[in-house]
């Protein structure tokens, strides 16, 4: 049987999408948000561990406290993509949806900059994984629904895996350089505020261009 053009396999290499990546800026755009995704994530990561490590000594309770964080977001997000997620996206559209976790990071950052707690460090950890669960993430896939099929598939699974895991590594050493140039835990957070409050002023551009590209689409349909 004769496939259809859209049924057709896509073929190379896992890296074939760098060169597409490189010259487009909407696509080179998604992969600097899910870099700094990674960034937030991995400094929050540390923080809390040092913070925990060096409040609570008892095993036992360390691991409650991870569960509880564990039971937290799960449950806020699947109430929240039940009810909220789909009705927020139309509402008020991808870009303030994304907007919503670098939102989360330049709060929580601010406040990590003043109070080093382990309640500080719980609360913020909660809210921006129930954020980028149950809105952040919708949002960032339905920035590749206004891209053609190959960048689709291609440039997707490069940023979501090669810039994703290698942006960990990264973002890991350059906490790592930060302690050993002396900075406490709270001016780390408060070193990563421009770099979140970049992220939030990038979401709100992405989110634009995915609205014009997906106008412009549904106009061509017409």
């Amino acid at each position: 049987m004769r496939e259809r053009p859209n049924e057709q396999r896509i073929g190379g290499s896992a890296f074939a999408a760098a060169s597409e990546l490189i010259y487009s800026p909407y696509l080179l755009g998604v992969a600097v948000w899910v870099s700094l995704l990674s960034f937030g994530a991995t400094i929050l990561y540390f923080q809390q561990a040092h913070i925990v490590a060096a409040t609570v000594h008892d095993a036992g309770e360390q691991t409650r406290i991870f569960a509880s964080i564990d039971l937290a977001v799960g449950l806020l997000t699947l109430a929240t993509q039940v009810f909220a997620t789909g009705w927020l996206l139309k509402r008020f559209g991808t870009g303030m949806a994304a907007g919503a976790l670098p939102a989360v990071y330049v709060i929580g950052f601010a406040a990590l900059g003043l109070v080093t707690s382990v309640t500080a460090v719980v609360i913020f950890q909660v809210a921006q994984r129930w954020m980028n669960f149950a809105i952040a993430n919708p949002a960032r896939q339905v920035f590749f629904t206004v891209v053609e099929r190959e960048e689709k598939y291609k440039a997707k699974n490069l940023i979501d895996v090669v810039i994703y895991r290698g942006s960990d590594a990264l973002y890991g050493w350059i906490f790592d350089i930060l302690q050993t140039a002396g900075l406490k835990l709270g001016g780390i957070a408060l070193c990563a505020l421009p770099v979140v409050a970049g992220w939030l002023v990038l979401s709100a551009a992405l989110g634009r261009t995915q609205e014009r590209r997906a106008a412009t689409a549904h106009g061509d349909l017409r």
